[in-house]
């Protein structure tokens, strides 16, 4: 039995855990059948039909794995793999419908597509996407159903060239650039979904623009977290702090959304530095965001894993006037 407390949080679902499937196509030639219908008997209209799909996964995995590839640390076989990046790739899975809720919003977070396309649901667009190492937040809720949701991540073709050699100055892409060739390496532009993905059903409220930034101060040996964010979709509640490691006693702190939203010094930490390797221990932190409402019930919760360090930069020996501190 689901308690009334936790119905009304806001729940995250791993997509990952669902079945996926992958499709291949020529570029563009599922939009155009989609539009007007098949493309006759003259051309086929899919070229990769639909094969088990790992997410997080690349397209080429996924292709090795259901025969359509060779291995391509063998020999020169990579070059039997380059025509990859020059078709339209559709991962596609089926939202179970006990996770929807009536009355919610409800968002698919990607926090890795590599590189850019579009995201579909039901067969309508509702997002697109660019950049390989940014979070991407899709607002699905206006085209959800109660039932049988197809959710489609299409991959349109990657950039042609970020590879070593080249003008630097312009390329703007955010994608990695060793997949092009990178002394020595083949050439196997990855595509696909290298990160997690979860579909966020939203209720009564939630935290938003959460930052965290810490610092520790090398004179009185303490730690510092200059914490803030916002509350959206509830009026009165509270928010409550919680920092936690295994050499720190249980710290709390509560806040009111005001104070919240300005932002707070959570000072005189007893936690221990994080050094860098080699100079030292890297202890790690956890700490914990909650929204409470007037009630003491959780809405929603951030978690953080912190390292408190203090970084400055310092002049070098002797400079010159109005240099720029380099150490």
């Amino acid at each position: 039995m689901i308690s009334l407390q936790n119905k009304k949080m806001k729940k995250t679902y791993d997509l990952t855990e669902l079945p996926w499937v992958l499709e291949g196509y020529t570029p563009f030639v599922w939009m155009f059948e989609r539009r007007y219908g098949g493309m006759g008997g003259n051309s086929p209209c899919i070229e990769i039909p639909a094969i088990p799909a790992k997410v997080p996964g690349s397209v080429q995995e996924s292709l090795k794995n259901a025969g359509y590839l060779p291995d391509w640390t063998y020999g020169v076989d990579h070059r039997q793999c380059e025509w990859v990046e020059n078709r339209h790739w559709i991962f596609r899975c089926t939202i179970p419908d006990h996770f929807l809720e009536p009355d919610t919003k409800i968002r698919l977070n990607c926090l890795g597509l590599d590189y850019c396309g579009w995201i579909y649901l039901n067969g309508l667009p509702a997002g697109i996407f660019k950049g390989t190492h940014i979070p991407h937040v899709f607002d699905l809720t206006k085209d959800m159903l109660a039932k049988g949701n197809v959710l489609e991540i299409i991959f349109d073709l990657p950039p042609r060239w970020l590879g070593q050699f080249g003008f630097t100055s312009q390329m703007t892409d955010w994608k990695t650039r060793f997949n092009y060739t990178w002394d020595w390496s083949p050439r196997l532009v990855q595509v696909g979904i290298w990160d997690r993905i979860s579909l966020e059903v939203v209720q009564d409220g939630e935290i938003t623009n959460l930052s965290c930034f810490a610092d520790f101060d090398p004179d009185s040996q303490k730690g510092v977290l200059l914490l803030q964010g916002e509350v959206e979709d509830i009026v009165k509640g509270s928010i409550d702090l919680e920092l936690k490691g295994d050499d720190l006693p249980r710290m709390t702190r509560n806040l009111t959304f005001e104070q919240f939203k300005t932002g707070i010094h959570w000072e005189n930490l007893p936690v221990k530095a994080w050094w860098p390797n080699l100079a030292g221990s890297q202890p790690l932190y956890t700490l914990t965001c909650r929204l409470l409402d007037v009630n003491g019930n959780e809405i929603d919760h951030e978690k953080r894993r912190i390292g408190l360090k203090h970084i400055a930069w310092e002049p070098c020996i002797d400079p010159p006037e109005a240099a720029d501190p380099w150490i």
